[in-house]
């Protein structure tokens, strides 16, 4: 019922996507750039997002959870490769996907096989029936790359903070009380995937909302998901 209701109040949201402040493309490893953008929400709330973009040996580029598609990031795009593949991780970001898929006529949106496919490892996560969330792992810069899964707002302004606080996810790497509440309600689920994660060599994880997690990643995803295998089989 609640799930439901929050579902409702996100549908009457019409997010739009502020200026960018700073570098359209930022490369944090390997074949990998991140765009770093805000949302302004309901109520002034602004919401930092992210959108990871990976480049293969052919020079195509997968883009996963796009963000807002504007000119500036477009020539920043066409400077690294061409956007083939594009993953929206999860229903809660879907919001700009379509217009990566009409801007490039060439572009498909991906499933976990596809994410095989384009030569990154993908595990589907179904956090409820119906609720998954595709997580990949970008072997050539050991990166966890994931959405929703994972929180880390460091700074915001004074809305997002209250919000925050009142979530208990403020300044650290975790799961808000909303999350847990609503989303994260498969425990073998989350257990399946804390192994399938912590059988790849990240050195870094990226999430959709809040600062990439550089410094004792593994140790980071250990707290934050080692309590899932409590109650899980196997």
């Amino acid at each position: 019922m609640l799930y439901r209701v929050f579902n409702k109040l996100l549908a009457l949201q019409k997010p739009s996507q502020l200026a960018v402040d700073g570098g359209r493309l930022q490369a944090v490893g390997r074949e990998i750039w991140v765009a770093d953008r805000e949302l302004l929400l309901f109520g002034g709330l602004r919401l930092p997002i992210r959108m990871v973009v990976v480049r293969n040996e052919s020079g195509d580029l997968l883009c996963y959870s796009p963000v807002a598609l504007d000119e500036p990031t477009v020539e920043a795009l066409a400077g690294i490769g061409e956007v083939r593949w594009v993953v929206a991780p999860n229903q809660h970001h879907t919001l700009f996907a379509a217009d990566y898929l009409h801007r490039y006529p060439r572009a498909e949106a991906l499933d976990s096989r596809g994410c095989a496919n384009f030569g990154v490892d993908a595990c589907p996560v179904s956090l409820r029936s119906d609720f998954q969330e595709l997580v990949i792992y970008h072997d050539l810069s050991e990166t966890l790359i994931v959405s929703d899964l994972l929180f880390n707002i460091r700074a915001g302004d004074r809305r997002l903070e209250w919000l925050l606080r009142v979530n208990g996810a403020w300044q650290r790497a975790g799961h808000t009380r909303m999350q847990r509440l609503l989303l994260l309600r498969d425990r073998q689920a989350l257990a399946d995937f804390y192994r399938w994660a912590l059988a790849r060599p990240f050195v870094q994880i990226s999430m959709s909302h809040g600062q990439l997690i550089r410094e004792d990643a593994r140790e980071v995803f250990y707290q934050v998901f080692h309590r899932y295998l409590s109650g899980a089989e196997g």
